[in-house]
C-alpha cells in the first residue's frame, strides 16, 4: 500500500505538473497574442501619426514656396514691363522688390541678375558691385532653358548675404524672348527651422528635410540630439 500511495501521489504531481505547464503557456500564448496586438495598434498609430505630421510639414512648406513663387513672378512680370517700355529703371526696380518682402517677409532678400550673371539689384548688390550669380548651377539651367521654371538649390552661402540660405529663382526675358537674366529669392535656415518648430513630434520624434539627388542635409528638427548636431550638407 505505501508503494501503490507513493505511485499514485508521483502520477498526480506528474498530472499537477502538466497542468500548471499547460495554464502557463495558455496565459504566455494569450499574453503573446495580446503583446503583438498591442505592437501592431502601436505601429499603427505611429505610421498614422507620422503619415499626418509629414502631409501637415508638407503643406507648410508648399504654403510658404508658393508666397515665394508669387514674389518671383511679381519682379520677373515688372522687370519685363520695364524692358518692354524701353529698359530696367533701377531706382523702379529695388522700390518694387522692397514691396515685395515687406509682403512676403520670409524671404531674405530678392535679388536680380542680368545675362552676364552680374547681381544689380536688390538689398545689398550697391555694396557688392562684383557680386555674380554666373557660377551658379541654377544660373546656367535658366540661361539655356526657357522652361525651366522655378528652381530651388541646396543650400548655398549667399553670395551677398553671406548666409546659408536655400535659393528659389525664375528667369525673366527680353521682349524677343531671349535670356535677360535671373530673379533670385533667398530664404535663412532658420526660416525653415521655424516652420518646423511649430511640430509637436514627442520626445524621440525628429523631421528633417534633405535634397533629392545625394539626400545632404537641409534642415533638421530639433536641432541639437544628444549634443550633437549634424553640419548644413552632411
Amino acid at each position: 500500500p505505501t508503494g501503490l500511495d507513493s505511485a499514485r501521489r508521483m502520477h498526480f504531481m506528474r498530472r499537477l505538473l502538466l497542468g500548471v505547464v499547460f495554464l502557463n503557456l495558455t496565459a504566455i500564448g494569450f499574453g503573446s497574442v495580446s503583446l503583438y496586438r498591442s505592437y501592431r495598434e502601436n505601429i499603427r498609430a505611429a505610421e498614422l501619426r507620422t503619415r499626418n505630421l509629414a502631409e501637415a510639414a508638407d503643406k507648410a512648406i508648399s504654403a510658404l514656396v508658393d508666397k515665394i513663387d508669387v514674389a518671383l513672378r511679381n519682379v520677373a512680370d515688372e522687370l519685363e514691363q520695364q524692358l518692354i517700355a524701353g529698359g530696367i529703371h533701377e531706382d523702379r526696380s529695388n522700390a518694387f522688390i522692397g514691396r515685395q518682402l515687406r509682403r512676403v517677409q520670409d524671404i531674405d532678400g530678392i535679388r536680380v541678375a542680368n545675362a552676364r550673371g552680374e547681381a544689380f539689384l536688390g538689398p545689398g548688390t550697391s555694396q557688392s558691385p562684383h557680386a555674380s550669380y554666373a557660377d551658379r548651377d541654377f544660373f546656367a539651367i535658366h540661361r539655356d532653358h526657357a522652361d525651366a521654371g522655378l528652381i530651388v538649390t541646396k543650400p548655398i552661402v549667399g553670395r551677398i548675404s553671406k548666409k546659408w540660405v536655400l535659393s528659389f529663382n525664375r528667369r525673366f526675358n527680353y521682349p524677343d524672348g531671349s535670356f535677360a537674366g535671373v530673379v533670385s529669392a533667398t530664404v535663412t535656415i532658420p526660416v525653415l527651422r521655424k516652420v518646423f518648430s511649430t511640430f509637436d513630434m514627442g520626445p524621440k520624434g525628429l523631421m528633417t528635410i534633405r535634397t533629392q539627388d545625394d539626400l545632404s542635409l537641409v534642415i533638421r528638427h530639433p536641432e541639437v540630439i544628444n549634443g550633437k548636431s549634424l553640419e548644413i550638407g552632411n
